[in-house]
């Protein structure tokens, strides 16, 4: 199976086990009066089944993926740069201080906003070909 729908897998079993799970739980207790839509024990017993599915199905991709791990990890790493950068204060330019008006403070950012955003640019356009790269491994590889 290509990595591509091994991962498709992977998602669709965790969505099966998150539903498991609230059935589980919300089908755990209930008014004695009442029939419980579910038994919770034979629901437990599916989730614990799908659970180790998706752990061994996780293990085997894991596997598979050793070989792009490193471009996996510095894109992961590039995306939380990006994301502070986005939130890096470039403010330059006279301001009144916050306690008292009539007081001015100059400020100087020492990365500028332009620096910002070409930065960001430039490791944007590194993830989408470390994006590439590794969409070409799960298309062309196998899991066992």
């Amino acid at each position: 199976m290509k990595l591509t729908k091994a991962l498709k897998l992977k998602n669709s079993l965790v969505r099966e086990v998150a539903d498991l799970k609230n059935i589980v739980n919300e089908s755990n207790v209930y008014f004695v009066k009442n029939t419980p839509k579910y038994d919770s024990k034979t629901k437990y017993s599916e989730l614990l089944g799908k659970s180790i599915e998706l752990a061994i199905h996780k293990a085997k991709i894991a596997v598979t993926n050793t070989a792009i791990y490193p471009q996996m990890f510095l894109m992961a790493e590039m995306k939380g740069l990006i994301q502070h950068l986005k939130t890096l204060c470039t403010e330059d330019g006279i301001r009144p201080a916050m306690h008292r008006e009539a007081v001015e403070l100059e400020y100087k950012a020492t990365i500028s906003k332009n620096d910002v955003d070409n930065e960001i640019t430039r490791l944007t356009k590194e993830v989408e070909r470390l994006q590439d790269a590794i969409d070409e491994h799960n298309a062309t590889n196998s899991i066992e």
